[in-house]
Formats: structure tokens, sequence, C-alpha cells
């Protein structure tokens, strides 16, 4: 189990033993680089500033995929990487299913069709998604008419639909994933803190990097903790990590947020091609439904709010479009939204073009 504030620091601070790595961030990426780490015999610590999977671990749109919109860039620019990645991400899906069915399952997404000419090119695009899944598919996609697609979603706005799409993904809880990865480091031997800031990065006389000075959010108590590697694994703010370590360093970190809205609520909805290009999904989620996600350029801020202008574009855009039962029950209720939140993720970035970089 996770050792409490007063008797795992101790842990940390009782001799000079020097850890193999020490990982700084607690979300998704560093207890999966603890776990590894320590299963691999490597004495192992991880420190996280906030509580663990407090920040984008936590924050996605719950959804294990392929990425359809990454196929159809891969299919419509013949680009082989974008292929690579969707077939890696699908057999990932299928892993997370195998290995953790306590905390994802297969979930039905409907594609509602207004236009006749969607009707194949969808269908063609979601038949590859099929095929690149492969023999790990979860379910076959189909088609069902307009008075099915009513069924399944009774607000969905009906004029002139056709009828709709219905594909299959996965459903993850994101947070649980991570807490079961960091328990079973610990389980393993790796001494992990919540709630602990690194201050400052420690080196040697050569300028080799040799561990973090780290203070305990809760106490105050601040001490030195050594490590042979250390492993930045802080998302969004990989940069101010990496300007402890060299303070002239090009940053090759560009923030993206992402706005996820939550409605009052099993079938999802995707919405292919928003006005600007982007794709948005309505999920059921803890007996509600998860919208989102926006992508644009941000800063780095340890919690982030959701601002109005993304959430104005889920609801006129999206909302106002598809779901208008949604729309007239906001109205009604005087726009009252029951929660919202940011997501935020670093994209890589080369520092010589970083002005130009775009989110994915």
């Amino acid at each position: 189990m996770i050792c409490s504030t007063s008797n795992v620091f101790p842990i940390f601070r009782q001799s000079d033993d020097v850890f193999d790595v020490l990982v700084i961030g607690g979300g998704a990426t560093g207890a999966g680089v603890a776990l590894d780490s320590q299963t691999r015999g490597l004495k192992t610590a991880l420190v996280e500033l906030d509580d663990f999977s407090s920040g984008t671990s936590s924050r996605s749109t719950k959804l294990i995929h392929g990425g359809v919109r990454y196929l159809q860039a891969a299919i419509m620019k013949a680009d082989l990487e974008q292929y690579r990645m969707v077939k890696e991400a699908l057999f990932e899906r299928a892993n997370f299913l195998e290995i953790a069915p306590h905390l994802s399952a297969p979930l039905p997404i409907m594609l509602p069709i207004y236009k006749l000419w969607q009707i194949p090119y969808y269908w063609l695009g979601i038949k590859m998604y099929d095929f690149v899944s492969g023999k790990r598919i979860l379910r076959n996609s189909f088609y069902i008419n307009r008075s099915k697609a009513m069924e399944r979603f009774p607000m969905l706005k009906n004029e002139s639909l056709k009828g709709a799409l219905i594909y299959y993904d996965g459903s993850h809880n994101d947070a649980r994933m991570n807490l079961a990865i960091v328990l079973t480091a610990i389980r393993h031997g790796a001494k992990c803190a919540n709630h602990v800031k690194v201050e400052r990065l420690l080196k040697d006389d050569q300028g080799h990097l040799k561990g973090a000075h780290v203070k305990d959010m809760i106490s105050g108590e601040e001490w030195d903790i050594k490590a042979k590697v250390v492993v930045n694994a802080t998302g969004p703010s990989t940069d101010t990590i990496r300007l402890m370590a060299d303070p002239q360093t090009k940053p090759i970190c560009a923030p993206s947020s992402g706005v996820h809205i939550v409605f009052p609520s099993n079938t999802g909805l995707l919405d292919p091609a928003t006005s600007d290009g982007r794709v948005i999904f309505f999920l059921p989620w803890e007996r509600m439904t998860i919208a989102g996600t926006t992508d644009a350029p941000s800063d780095v801020t340890l919690s982030p709010i959701p601002t109005d202008a993304d959430v104005e574009f889920i609801l006129q855009v999206v909302i106002r479009n598809y779901l208008l039962g949604i729309w007239m029950a906001l109205v009604i209720n005087g726009g009252d939204l029951p929660q919202t939140w940011l997501r935020k993720r670093g994209l890589f970035c080369n520092p010589e073009i970083i002005a130009i970089c775009k989110c994915r």
C-alpha cells in the first residue's frame, strides 16, 4: 500500500543509499516508468507534486482507442507512420481490456449520418478501422436506420437524419489505472510518495545529475534524494524540470489543452468533423455523459480551468447541432453545467521550430 507522509519520507532519508532511478511525476508515464524500472531490478523512487493522477492522467476522454481521425489521415495522405501508430494503439487497447477488465470495457459509439453520401464514405472508414484491429477487434461495426438511431439517442436532432454507424472502442478508468500501476510498483519495492515537490536538481562536480532536493508540501520538510538517473515524467511541465538542469536549454514541449463538459445521462456518440476539423465524442461515464474534447495551445498551470470560449465551442457548434434535447434542457435550466474539466498534455516540438509547432 502507499505509505502516508508520516512514514514514507523517513524511508527516503534513513540512509545515504543511492537510488538507481528517481522518477519525477506520478502520472501514467511516471508510474509506468517506476514499475518498469523496479521490476527490472533497479532501486526506484518516485515523487509527485500533487495527488497521483491529479493532472493529465485523470482528465482524458475515458476512451482507449486507435484514433479514427489518425487512420483517416493515414489513408488520405498515405502516411505509413500514422497507420503504424493506429495499429499499435489498437493493439494496446486490446491489452488494456485483457489485463484490466475491471477498469476497461468495450463501448459502442454511434456516428450519426445526415447526408446520403456519408453512408458509404464513413462505412468504408469504419470498416478499415475494424480491419486494422485484426484478430483483436472488439465487435464488428454495423449500420442502423433512422428509427433505430433515435431509439438509442432520443435527444438526437432528427431533422435530415438518415441513419447511423455503430463501431466499438474501449471505455477506460484512467485515474484508477494510474493508481493501480503505482500500487503495483510499490508492491515490487519502489518508494513512491505524492505531495512532494522537486525544488532543484542535484549535480556532482562534473555537472552530472545525481538526484533532487525535494520538499514535503504538507509538513514543509526538505531533504535530498540521491539517484544515478533522474527521469522527467512531468508531462506539460517537462520544460520546467529541464530548466532546473540547464537554464539555457531550449523548450521542447508545447502544452496543449483539451476541455470536457459533463451532462446528466449507453452508447457513445461521435461527431467526425466539426467546424474546425476536430473530432468530438459524447461518451457515457459514471451515469453521466462526457462531451469533448477541444485542442488548443496553452500555458502550464497546476490547476487549469476551462475557458468560456472552449465550453462555448462544444455547446454551440456541436451539441446544438446534434443533441438538441440536451441543448433545450440547458436553455430551460439557465445554461448550468454540472461539471467541466481541462486536460493538459505535452506535445514534443523541435526546439528550433517550436514557434510553428502545431497540436495534433
